[in-house]
C-alpha cells in the first residue's frame, strides 16, 4: 500500500512537471512566429551585385532538394532557454518534403506532451496533457503580407535558401546578392521585403551555415553545425535558433541522432477529435 502511494505521487507529479514543460514549448513555439509578425516593417535594401553563371550553378544545390531525398526522420533532444529559464525535452523531428514538418515532444522519454506539425495551411500546436490545439493560418493578414508560409518554414528546416513569398526559389537565383563576408559568402534577396533575410555560406558554396531573419527591432538566427553524411545526404545536425528584440529573448538548441531518409510509415494530420480549438494567447495565459 505505500508502495502504491509513492507511485501514485511521482507519476501525479510528474504529469504536472511534463504540463509545465509543454506550456513552455508552446510559449516558445508561439513566440517564435509571433515575433516574425508583430513588428514595424523595415526599409528595403537594394542588390549591389548579380551574379553571373558560375555561381549561380553553386547556389542551386543550396536551394533545391537533393534528389530523392523526400523524407527526413530522426531523434531529437531540445534545449530551450527562455529569458533565463532553461527547459530540456526529448522527442521526433520527421520531415516531409513539400507535405509537412513535425515535432513530437515527450517527457521522461515515453509520454508525449506537446505535438507540432508545420503544413503547407499553417502552424498545429497539441496541448497533449489539456487536450486541446491552437492554429495559426499562413494566409491570415501580416503573415501573408511578410511572406512568411510553408516554404520559408521547411527551407529553415532543410537549410536552404529562400525568398518571402516565393514558391519556387531555384527559378529566383538571379535575384540574389553575393559578397564576402568574414571568410564567408553572404547572400541575400537584391530586393528585401519586410522580412529581411540574409544567408551565411561556406566560402566554397558547399553548406548554408546560418540564416539570419530582421524584422524591425527582432532578430531571427538559424545556425547548422556538425553536418553528416547520411545516404549520400548532407544535412546538419545540431540547429541552434535564436529570437532577440524589445526585452524577451528566445534560445533553442535542437541536436538530430538517427537520422533515416527511408522511414516514410509516418501520417500528415493528427486527431484532434477529443481536443478542444482555444486561441494562441489561452496557451500563453497558462503560464
Amino acid at each position: 500500500m505505500n508502495t502504491d502511494s509513492r507511485y501514485i505521487t511521482s507519476l501525479e507529479q510528474g504529469i504536472l512537471e511534463s504540463r509545465l514543460v509543454h506550456l513552455k514549448m508552446g510559449m516558445a513555439v508561439c513566440l517564435l512566429l509571433l515575433s516574425l509578425v508583430s513588428c514595424r516593417s523595415i526599409k528595403d535594401t537594394a542588390g549591389k551585385d548579380i551574379i553571373d553563371s558560375h555561381e549561380y550553378e553553386q547556389l542551386l544545390p543550396l536551394a533545391t532538394s537533393q534528389e530523392g531525398v523526400t523524407d527526413l526522420t530522426a531523434r531529437m533532444s531540445l534545449t530551450l532557454d527562455y529569458n533565463q529559464h532553461q527547459v530540456s525535452l526529448k522527442g521526433r523531428l520527421r520531415m516531409r518534403r513539400d507535405e509537412a514538418i513535425q515535432l513530437s515532444l515527450t517527457a521522461f522519454g515515453v509520454m508525449e506532451v506537446a505535438f507540432v506539425e508545420f503544413t503547407p495551411q499553417g502552424v498545429c500546436v497539441v496541448d497533449r496533457m489539456g487536450k486541446r490545439y491552437t492554429r495559426i493560418h499562413y494566409a491570415s493578414g501580416i503573415m501573408q503580407r511578410l511572406g512568411i508560409g510553408f516554404p520559408a518554414i521547411q527551407a529553415l528546416f532543410w537549410d536552404k535558401l529562400f525568398i518571402p513569398g516565393e514558391e519556387q526559389v531555384e527559378s529566383r537565383l538571379a535575384d540574389f546578392k553575393i559578397e564576402p563576408h568574414e571568410g564567408r559568402k553572404l547572400v541575400s534577396p537584391k530586393q528585401q521585403r519586410q522580412l529581411e533575410c540574409l544567408f551565411h555560406i561556406s566560402s566554397d558554396y558547399t553548406r548554408l551555415e546560418q540564416t539570419t531573419l530582421h524584422l524591425s527591432g527582432y532578430e531571427n538566427i538559424w545556425r547548422y553545425s556538425s553536418f553528416d553524411l547520411t545516404g549520400g545526404y548532407s544535412h546538419p545536425t545540431v540547429l541552434d535558433v535564436s529570437i532577440s528584440g524589445a526585452s524577451h529573448s528566445l534560445g533553442a538548441h535542437i541536436t538530430l541522432s538517427g537520422t533515416s531518409l527511408t522511414d516514410s510509415s509516418w501520417k500528415v494530420g493528427v486527431d484532434l477529435s477529443r481536443y478542444r480549438e482555444v486561441h494562441i494567447n489561452e496557451i500563453l495565459d497558462s503560464l
